[in-house]
């Protein structure tokens, strides 16, 4: 981060916008209490990342806090921040965590938006979802549609996955039409 920062001074447009999307809170915040599940014939072949066991939900919004403290100690400000990189998890296929858009929701509105707020942080960008293009319109509803959590929200972080060939624009446009004040931002893809 601090070469591709050193790389951007040298550059017209010197500004550097990183969002941080944690893959997954420690094992002893969740309630599989490891990293990961793999999935195997015992549990026909559904793994799971697990979920931040209920007393550790407000522990995890400290724990993000913690990490952009540290960074800013280092001197890299971060732009933005997801709850989770891709909360519908991977099967269990490498770390990740659960989150439900009524759960992310909650963690926004009771816990990690007022502790930003009340941080040296509270200029960062909250970006909700963090996933693939296709299954953003519950969350755009669930979130953006309670204003109380939309106050701290800046916008929406989608994955160009899913398909290689369709673009999800009626996703898209109807997202954009419904929440026109919240931005809409690719953070990662690749060609399938």
């Amino acid at each position: 981060i601090q070469e591709a920062m050193a790389i951007k001074q040298g550059q017209k447009d010197q500004s550097l916008r990183i969002v941080a999307s944690a893959w997954t809170a420690p094992p002893w915040m969740k309630d599989i209490e490891d990293w990961y599940v793999k999935g195997a014939p015992e549990n026909d072949f559904h793994g799971t990342g697990g979920d931040l066991k209920e007393e550790h939900v407000s522990t995890y919004a400290d724990y993000l806090i913690k990490y952009l403290d540290a960074y800013k100690a280092e001197g890299v400000v971060v732009w933005g921040i997801t709850p989770v990189n891709e909360p519908h998890g991977n099967s269990g296929q490498w770390e990740s965590m659960h989150f439900t858009p009524e759960t992310q929701r909650e963690f926004i509105k009771h816990h990690l938006g007022p502790k930003l707020k009340a941080s040296d942080h509270d200029d960062l960008k909250v970006l909700i979802y963090d996933q693939n293009r296709d299954g953003m319109a519950d969350w755009t509803d669930t979130i953006l549609g309670d204003p109380e959590t939309a106050a701290y929200v800046y916008g929406t972080a989608v994955h160009w996955y899913e398909s290689t060939n369709k673009v999800y624009e009626e996703e898209l446009r109807n997202t954009h039409d419904k929440f026109p004040d919240f931005d809409i931002i690719h953070t990662e893809g690749t060609i399938d």
